[in-house]
């Protein structure tokens, strides 16, 4: 795998802690790189409802402020990786690590805040590109 994912399993931790797991168990389970695409084609939709509705549409500060810290042109780059995917196995590997990242990253998102931490997230997930 070429590009270390990042901001995907930011997104989807994120959607699995204000909603569930249902993009996790979609892309995880996806039989093919179509399918995999129109689940997170799905989950971008539902991001960006997130994204327009503001704070108000959040029932977790941590989501909120994990969602805030994700950066959008490299989710593309992300997506534009899973597009060049060529076989079944590295795609296979590519999901269940996007997947697992995720459900690790909505795992700390849940947990309390521990003390001294202001309830960011700033030890959840590494950054950016």
């Amino acid at each position: 795998m070429v590009l270390e994912f990042v901001q995907l399993p930011r997104l989807l931790a994120v959607l699995t802690v204000e909603g569930g797991p249902t993009y996790v168990d979609k892309v995880s389970h996806a039989p093919s790189k179509d399918l995999a695409l129109l689940y997170i084609e799905e989950a971008l939709r539902d991001a960006d409802a997130l994204r327009r509705a503001g704070r108000a549409g959040f029932e977790s500060g941590r989501a909120f402020e994990e969602f805030s810290r994700i950066d959008w042109e490299w989710v593309k780059k992300e997506v534009a990786a899973i597009k060049g995917i060529g076989g079944a196995r590295e795609l296979r590997e590519a999901l269940a690590y996007i997947s697992a990242k995720a459900l690790a990253i909505a795992q700390a998102l849940q947990l309390p805040p521990k003390k001294g931490e202001g309830g960011g997230s700033e030890n959840v997930s590494s950054g950016g590109a």
